[in-house]
């Protein structure tokens, strides 16, 4: 809204409002496209993640952003037309009645200049329409902003400071933090949040019981076998994060103890001793007697028989986990776990409800990863696509990798964590990073000014005023999450606030990229054929152009080549042809 808002200001008030428009579609048409498709994209590519949440989430915001788009090029570009022809006729901005034009030398008061009045602009514009109606914003940035920031020293400050940015960001990256602790998963005033902070703190020392499961139908009654489960429980008590076999549930031991002490005492008759080794003994022992005995009731839930109950199934133990107090011995712990068993001599899982959400620390970096590399690569495509120059789509490439890695690196010195939460933000970042880089680069490239410097100012002067605008606008957005109380929110407006807005996407749009494009962006050229420069394309015979501008450099070729056979000819049509040719579609003329 605020680019075609731009873009319409700067058109000549003294022309039709078809002509007005179309100059306003066709500046700001297709970096809103850009920007539009590129948010879409990022969103598709979060919606092939492995989280569920963040599936939904990613989804809704993609159709939400088509929707958007649409209603800003149809909608909203009607009302902006509509209102153009209420300015051509002169009319009262919220009456709609005609009024008088008043010249700006006439004495009326500052309410009858601002609400009863014609414009005055139009009494004193001249017919090339130019600062007609600039904002001092504009007027800001065009004048002091944009020549101060072409300084060379200037620009060697923006570099330094850049590569500070850049060093203190991958620095952050290596220290980042993945996983949330799950009293941030309720709300700050949940007696949920309350139980589980409070459990962290005083409880942590015994964490955990992790089940060991083993899944296959094993002879307990053989001596070789018992040794093969006591074996694979000593290795999952000997870790770091376990303690001993004292603290441990081990239905199998306490029942080999059991027969020991009771049903294989020597003093007992013949009669009432068994012999461990017998399946029949064994399994009536187990079934009809220890499981009665107080203190072994528990045991019922560990023992899986078969439905007529002469054989164990399944069966499970527990080992006691310690002092797992934060994200990363939480994921250090459960695939430590996982390993023990995947190499254990039985086949055997493990499992504790908690480790649903452990999960999401495996996860969460390789979904991140790869989110990042598909939708920097897809907006790398689109750009070039829709971008008039090769180098201009890698430098907004380039632009969106810089403001992910502050993203991701940043987030580490506001104590944020990677997890489900801050990876729709992320994915939101990727998307959103584009939208001021794409802006800038697009107005770069279609300036008529033939020096970088030049360019770079006039960049700033048509887009300066509207990405502030849509910062503010983002900023006043999620101020009210800043106080929210809760843990999802409050990330969303870290995110967005500082990262995005900012820091990240703002000075990169009006700092970072103007600098790095008057040092190496594509040179202007001083001839535009069909709206494209000679420089462009005599570049474009190199490969270096964008494929979808072949068509107007063929134009311009053919021009060349009839023109050098009028000459041949030795005829006057050729000056003609220079100046305009209708025939052609196109025109030649100095800028």
């Amino acid at each position: 809204m605020f680019i075609l808002l731009a873009a319409w200001r700067k058109t000549n008030p003294l022309d039709s409002v078809q002509d007005r428009s179309a100059n306003t579609y066709a500046e700001a048409g297709v970096s809103i496209t850009i920007t539009s498709l590129t948010n879409a994209l990022a969103f598709a590519v979060g919606a092939i993640t492995s989280f569920p949440g963040v599936r939904v989430f990613c989804m809704y915001s993609g159709i939400a952003i088509v929707f958007a788009y649409l209603f800003q090029l149809n909608f909203f570009g009607a009302c902006m037309i509509y209102d153009g022809y209420r300015e051509k006729q002169n009319r009262h901005f919220l009456t709609c009645m005609k009024v008088p034009i008043i010249s700006k030398d006439d004495q009326t008061s500052c309410c009858q200049q601002s609400c009863c009045r014609g414009d005055p602009n139009k009494a004193g514009v001249g017919q090339d329409g130019k600062d007609h109606n600039d904002h001092l914003i504009m007027l800001f940035f065009k004048k002091y902003y944009g020549p101060f920031l072409t300084n060379v020293w200037v620009k060697v400050v923006v570099m330094i400071v850049f590569l500070g940015y850049l060093g203190v960001a991958i620095w952050g990256c290596v220290q980042l933090m993945e996983g949330v602790q799950l009293s941030k998963l309720a709300g700050d005033a949940s007696y949920v949040a309350r139980f589980l902070e409070q459990d962290d703190r005083y409880f942590s020392e015994y964490d955990v019981r992790v089940a060991v499961v083993v899944t296959e139908k094993l002879d307990y009654w053989d001596p070789d076998v018992q040794d093969r489960v006591e074996n694979m429980l000593a290795e999952f008590e000997d870790t770091a994060f376990t303690y001993g076999k004292n603290v441990s549930e081990s239905w199998l031991r306490d029942y080999l103890a059991y027969i020991d002490r009771i049903c294989s005492n020597p003093m007992l008759p013949p009669s009432q001793q068994l012999n461990l080794t017998d399946k029949d003994s064994f399994i009536e022992c187990l079934r009809d007697r220890f499981l009665n005995v107080q203190g072994f009731t528990k045991y019922g839930h560990d023992i899986l028989f078969n439905e007529d109950g002469t054989e164990i199934i399944a069966s499970r133990f527990f080992v006691q986990t310690k002092e797992i107090d934060g994200t990363l011995k939480e994921k250090n712990m459960m695939t430590k776990m996982r390993e023990l068993a995947s190499g254990a001599s039985v086949e055997a899982i493990v499992y504790h409800p908690a480790f649903v959400y452990y999960d999401q620390y495996i996860a969460i970096l390789p979904n991140t990863l790869q989110n990042l590399g598909i939708a920097t690569g897809a907006m790398l495509v689109v750009s070039l696509f829709l971008m008039p120059h090769v180098v201009n789509a890698v430098w907004v490439t380039l632009a969106i990798a810089s403001i992910c890695t502050g993203v991701l690196g940043f987030m580490t010195l506001w104590s944020v964590n990677l997890d489900s939460v801050s990876m729709i933000h992320i994915i939101m970042c990727i998307g959103f990073s584009v939208d001021f880089s794409a802006h800038i680069v697009y107005s770069f490239v279609t300036a008529k000014e033939s020096n970088r410097d030049a360019i770079v100012v006039h960049a700033l002067y048509s887009l300066g005023v509207p990405i502030l605008q849509g910062s503010i606008s983002t900023i006043l957005g999620v101020a009210a999450l800043s106080m929210a109380p809760s843990y999802g929110f409050r990330t969303f407006f870290k995110t967005v606030f500082l990262f995005l807005v900012i820091v990240f996407g703002l000075v990169h749009g009006i700092v970072f990229l103007p600098v790095m494009l008057s040092c190496w962006g594509p040179q202007g050229g001083a001839v535009k054929v069909n709206g494209n420069r000679l420089s462009d394309v005599a570049r474009a015979q190199n490969r270096n152009e964008n494929p979808l501008m072949t068509v107007s450099m063929k134009l311009w070729l053919d021009h060349l080549k009839e023109d050098n056979r009028q000459r041949n000819k030795g005829t006057t049509e050729s000056q003609q042809n220079l100046t305009a040719n209708p025939e052609m579609g196109f025109s030649l003329k100095p800028i």
